[in-house]
């Protein structure tokens, strides 16, 4: 669980954090006040589609992209739920 920035409260499950965007946004089940995170990070999203688009560009092994792909995406999801901050909206 993460705590509301508004509030403090244990409040924002891992699937309710995963699931919000910088454009989308969630209420706090504590406050009530609305929570999503950062802007910034469609910066690690961008970085990691060019790191995908180089992948199937310049490896001829689908194993290969298979592989590299599959660990983008886990990296994503660990970028979303530890690095990514929540923020007061």
């Amino acid at each position: 669980m993460y705590n509301c920035p508004h509030c403090g409260a244990s409040s924002i499950s891992k699937m309710d954090k995963f699931f919000l965007g910088p454009a989308s946004k969630m209420q706090c089940k504590k406050c009530g006040k609305e929570i999503g995170v950062a802007k910034s990070s469609y910066i690690f999203v961008v970085i990691l589609v060019l790191m995908a688009l180089f992948v199937v560009k310049w490896f001829d092994s689908s194993v290969v992209q298979i592989a590299f792909i599959s660990c983008l995406t886990v990296l994503a999801v660990v970028i979303q739920l530890q690095v990514v901050p929540l923020e007061k909206r």
